[in-house]
């Protein structure tokens, strides 16, 4: 009857039903696999002390497309997809703590609670990686537009150049983070690489 019928809908609008939603997954892509690159080749950008740039400029051109990817992300978090937008993390509330502290604790023992993929630790770890991105991005331009191969960066565009560098040591902590999350939700018996990566279209988070 019509109580099922509605019964039905909430269960398949859950926390635990929902699935991420397509344009999240590819700008989650597009930033994984580029930001990965660029940040790879972060070392070969060193070589415009020397006035040969084309270090420079692939890493800066991986760069430049990451923050395309960043630019999307910040679009749909503000006009995409209910699931997609900030409000799933902000603001933080004591309820939101809550949920990380036991996502953590639930770490000990591989027993993930169910909940939507961008609360409780989960969340905590996107937008700390959301954050990394997008100060990358920033400064990337900024150095992109005003760094001259061959002249030493001075004045405001150094301490740029210092905090671009700067975010470099918080990738290899945020990468474990988020992989390590990924597999102890594997470990509890949920596969999100599956879904990211488009290879279980139909599978619910």
């Amino acid at each position: 009857g019509v109580s099922s019928q509605v019964k039905g809908q909430h269960q398949l609008s859950s926390p635990d039903q929902r699935s991420i939603d397509t344009p999240s997954r590819i700008t989650h892509l597009g930033i994984m696999v580029l930001g990965l690159l660029a940040f790879l080749t972060g070392d070969l950008a060193d070589d415009y002390d020397e006035g040969v740039d084309w270090g420079f400029d692939v890493h800066a051109w991986l760069g430049l497309a990451v923050g395309l990817f960043i630019v999307g992300r910040l679009v749909l978090g503000v006009f995409g997809p209910e699931d997609a937008r900030f409000s799933r993390w902000l603001p933080v509330t004591r309820e939101r703590w809550r949920q990380a502290i036991e996502d953590v604790l639930g770490l000990a023992t591989l027993k993930l609670p169910k909940r939507d993929v961008r609360q409780g630790i989960a969340g905590a770890v996107q937008a700390f990686g959301l954050l990394l991105f997008t100060w990358f991005a920033i400064t990337g331009f900024l150095l992109f537009l005003f760094l001259e191969p061959g002249v030493r960066s001075s004045g405001m565009i150094h301490w740029v150049e210092e905090a671009h560098e700067a975010g470099e040591e918080m990738i290899p902590i945020f990468l474990a983070l988020h992989i390590g999350g990924a597999l102890a939700h594997l470990l509890s018996g949920r596969n999100l690489f599956r879904h990211v990566f488009f290879l279980k279209r139909h599978e619910k988070l």
